[in-house]
């Protein structure tokens, strides 16, 4: 009986003592911190490179729109602007929606709009309520551009962190406050 038992407790000792598989069993435990960690960082540089491109292209229009004739321009041709200039975001044109207000009704009392933006929700496209009305001259203006995106990856790291909206995008706004200046 020692004799069989001998061979067997030879063999679990040398398979105790082996090192093959231990790159296999690191990697097992370390690679899906790293992709988990991968893909937050690509989500994060995305996210911050659409906010980027589209409060640029915000500040492009109102720049346009602020030196130019203001109040001819409608909530649709501004969309249309916005969109052109914002590039990396693929449905612009039917996920933003522009507020706009004015904001120095008289010399005393100045109302600036609530915190609560108005973005398109992508279970409902039509129910964002669009208050816009373009400024006349020498009046201060207030422009709030809201845009729902969705996340590349959104159930890993950055993408279910986000605060998410009914469909699962998350909403990127831009703001700005102008003066438009006389003709």
């Amino acid at each position: 009986m020692m004799r069989l038992l001998s061979p067997l407790t030879r063999l679990t000792r040398a398979f105790r003592r082996g090192e093959e598989g231990n790159a296999t069993a690191e990697f097992a435990i370390l690679f899906p911190l790293f992709m988990v960690m991968f893909l937050t960082i690509f989500e994060m540089a995305m996210l911050m490179t659409r906010y980027m491109m589209f409060e640029r292209a915000v500040d492009i229009v109102v720049r346009d729109m602020r030196l130019t004739s203001a109040g001819n321009y409608s909530h649709d041709e501004m969309r249309n602007r916005i969109c052109e200039e914002t590039l990396i975001i693929s449905a612009c044109y039917d996920e933003l929606v522009l507020e706009m207000r004015r904001v120095d009704e008289d010399e005393e009392n100045w109302s600036f709009p609530g915190p609560q933006a108005n973005c398109v929700d992508l279970d409902d496209p039509g129910a964002a309520v669009k208050d816009f009305t373009p400024g006349q001259q020498n009046q201060t203006m207030y422009l709030r551009a809201c845009i729902t995106v969705t996340p590349m990856f959104p159930g890993t790291g950055l993408g279910a962190s986000l605060v998410p909206d009914g469909e699962g995008g998350y909403n990127m706004i831009a703001q700005s406050a102008y003066s438009v200046e006389p003709i």
